[in-house]
């Protein structure tokens, strides 16, 4: 087996949405049920990442965590990868 590499990440953002942040939605249910869906987003939120990679020779592998923060929105992400090359 050859030499294991570790390759760490960090990273963090603004993300800035280009819309007024309103989403509406009319939605039916059975025959006379009608029903609006209204949702109002901060324009502006914080993103942050950080994950752990470990690769070798034919074999790489990383698990991370992705994040996206403002008053109104927690949005949370784990995930994880596997490969191998042959």
């Amino acid at each position: 087996m050859g030499e294991l590499t570790l390759q760490p990440h960090l990273g963090a953002g603004l993300r800035q949405r280009l819309t007024d942040g309103k989403l509406s939605n009319t939605m039916q249910a059975g025959v006379n049920g009608f029903a609006v869906v209204e949702s109002e987003q901060e324009r502006t939120s914080f993103t942050a990442s950080v994950s752990l990679g470990v690769s070798g020779e034919a074999f790489s592998a990383s698990l991370g965590y992705m994040g996206e923060y403002s008053a109104d929105t927690r949005e949370t992400s784990i995930y994880g990868r596997m490969g191998y090359r042959f």
